[in-house]
């Protein structure tokens, strides 16, 4: 492994952590909102790996 695949592989790994922690707070930033709104449970789906959601709250 040369150098340059090396970094390629560290800036993979570095935009798919970022994307996979800002994906968890924005779900629970929904469900809190949902919740704060009077409704008794909310849960975010997702669906294509984030590429579209829904939250459903009861």
């Amino acid at each position: 492994m040369n150098f340059a695949s090396l970094l390629f592989s560290v800036d993979v790994i570095s935009r798919l952590l970022h994307y996979v922690f800002h994906e968890n707070q924005e779900t629970v930033e929904l469900e809190k909102i949902a919740i704060a709104a009077g409704f008794f449970e909310a849960k975010v789906y997702k669906i294509g790996a984030g590429f579209m959601g829904n939250l459903v709250a009861i």
